[in-house]
């Protein structure tokens, strides 16, 4: 990918010597590959290749935005894919550098759903356990009324050059249990999807609303076996709720991350600096 002054793939004029047409666009008929991951990918390129050293200076995000002709916002999710990754590292007051990434390759954040989809589309997922069984406990303590006396259980494995970091115990209602198969996640090329993904396009149903809470744990016997921990060692634990437009949850997920694998991220910005009382998101 190279920089244009152009703000979207489609732009550019084939008479403007200065302006590069963006790589990566897709085939007749697929899905649009987002600019902000054209982007990223590029650095990220530079970056794994030398090219970019630990210590170089990466572009802020209003350089970057007027480099590759985007918007402040795309070029700022681009940014946090390198984020995520432990590829950069930001200084308040000094800018945005190259960290030393292959002493601490395979840390992951997450402040974004972009996030969560760039987690997925670089690690591989394994199926570590199906069962129908009794549902537990907590769950009609977290979800009164939704699920019945037995649900169907998946636990999933997810790993980053073989090292599992996520493991995530999904629970399905009945109703969307019945349209799933195992095979459907054990697939060769479902291996780097989110779980919810396969889930949507299995049973015909979209994701609206995603409800999330977060605790910190230690590693019972088995989830530490996956995660290749001592028992009780301390883990993040993620809760997640999918649920469609009207309000159906399909999918609930509890999922233990590594914390030496793993770290959370929260970016507050004033919803409107312009007013004097001013709130943060």
């Amino acid at each position: 990918m190279q920089p244009r002054n152009r703000a979207t793939a489609s732009e550019a004029d084939p008479d403007d010597a200065n302006a590069r047409v963006l790589p990566g666009r897709p085939a007749p008929g697929r899905a649009p590959v987002p600019l902000y991951y054209l982007i990223s990918s590029a650095l990220e390129q530079r970056i794994r290749s030398g090219e970019l050293a630990p210590g170089a200076r990466v572009p802020g995000e209003k350089d970057l935005a007027e480099e590759y002709g985007v918007s402040p916002i795309t070029a700022r999710a681009a940014m946090r894919m390198l984020l995520d990754q432990n590829l950069i590292v930001r200084y308040p007051g000094r800018g945005t550098f190259v960290t030393d990434w292959q002493r601490t390759k395979g840390v992951w954040g997450l402040d974004s759903m972009e996030s969560l989809l760039n987690i997925s589309s670089k690690t591989r997922l394994t199926v570590a356990g199906w069962i129908h069984a009794a549902t537990p406990a907590w769950i009609d303590d977290f979800v009164p009324g939704v699920f019945d006396r037995r649900c169907l259980q998946v636990q999933l494995v997810r790993r980053f050059d073989d090292v599992p970091f996520l493991v995530t115990n999904a629970y399905y209602p009945t109703e969307i249990s019945a349209k799933l198969r195992k095979s459907d996640f054990t697939r060769p090329e479902v291996g780097n999807r989110l779980a919810i993904n396969i889930v949507e396009e299995k049973c015909g149903v979209t994701v609206s609303e995603v409800r999330q809470a977060m605790s910190a744990e230690l590693a019972d016997a088995q989830t530490a076996r996956h995660l290749r921990l001592r028992t009780g060692a301390p883990i993040l634990t993620v809760v997640r709720e999918n649920y469609t437009p009207k309000g159906k949850l399909i999918q609930l997920a509890k999922s233990f991350y590594r914390t030496d694998r793993y770290r959370y991220v929260v970016n507050l910005s004033h919803v409107d600096a312009s007013r004097a009382s001013r709130s943060w998101t």
